[in-house]
């Protein structure tokens, strides 16, 4: 309301039926007089068509199961949620640049509506357990709207904290949301955590790394997985690189633990995978 071009954290809502997730966006269009959209076609639509978003400040994506479009999805989250501009193509006009003021909300009932990644920085996901007591909509409408100016009020006068990140609120890390990530990891990335370490100036024959990653796989999933494709999703952590010798290697990797060569950073292990400390 104050800071309407200041980017948020994407607000991922999930839980049973009629817990009351979506009277969140419906009491928000109750305090504004316009700008509250549904904004499900615009990030799922192969198109790109999304002229319902020019001048909206909340995009509300409630009961879609968005992450079933693909990972173009999240792409377009990444960059609406953050970018200082936003590009606007309705259908039969010309495309052009507005400020972005938009924020999003999704409700769903299952969580993995949403496509949460490992690693995500936009996404804040929390659970919405069942309702204690349930007033009427009716009625409960009907109090918002005599609520709204003392509550807006309130909003107006808040003492609002500073942020030290690029968005106005800090992503908040939930169990939820951990677990969406973990789901969303594939079988390379779940390899490297459970079966290998990272470890600056050690390395790893690649056609070792391959056979070994090839045996963790079912025979279904090693038939998506060629030497290619594997070389193509290593994380920028481990350099791949040719020796002297002619031999492919990954740079940074071991698959046994090893001490951490004097004079580097000191490094902690979380789970199998050893990290930087923070």
């Amino acid at each position: 309301m104050r800071g309407p071009f200041d980017p948020l954290p994407y607000l991922f809502m999930y839980g049973p039926q009629n817990s009351g997730k979506s009277i969140f966006h419906e009491a928000i269009s109750l305090l504004v007089t316009g700008g509250v959209v549904k904004a499900d076609r615009a990030l799922t639509n192969s198109s790109d068509f999304n002229g319902e978003l020019a001048n909206a400040v909340l995009g509300v994506i409630d009961e879609v199961n968005i992450a079933a479009a693909g990972p173009n999805v999240y792409n377009k989250i990444k960059e609406w949620t953050t970018s200082q501009y936003i590009s606007i193509h309705a259908k039969y006009q010309q495309v052009y640049q507005q400020r972005n003021c938009l924020h999003f909300v999704q409700t769903a009932n299952y969580r993995d509506n949403c496509p949460i990644f490992p690693g995500d920085s936009r996404i804040t996901a929390m659970y919405v357990g069942p309702l204690i007591e349930e007033i009427p909509k009716p009625t409960l409408i009907r109090a918002l709207i005599e609520e709204a100016p003392h509550f807006m009020t309130t909003l107006m006068s808040l003492t609002l904290p500073t942020s030290d990140t690029r968005l106005r609120l800090p992503i908040l890390d939930t169990a939820g949301k951990e677990q969406a990530a973990e789901s969303n990891k594939n079988p390379l990335e779940e390899f490297i955590e459970e079966s290998c370490y990272e470890v600056p100036g050690a390395k790893l024959l690649f056609k070792e790394f391959f056979s070994k990653f090839c045996e963790s796989l079912s025979a279904f999933e090693l038939a998506s997985w060629n030497k290619r494709k594997v070389r193509q999703n290593i994380p920028d952590k481990f350099p791949v690189g040719i020796s002297s010798g002619g031999q492919l290697y990954l740079g940074n990797m071991s698959s046994t633990p090893m001490d951490v060569p004097p004079g580097t950073p000191k490094y902690v292990s979380k789970g199998r995978l050893i990290k930087l400390e923070e």
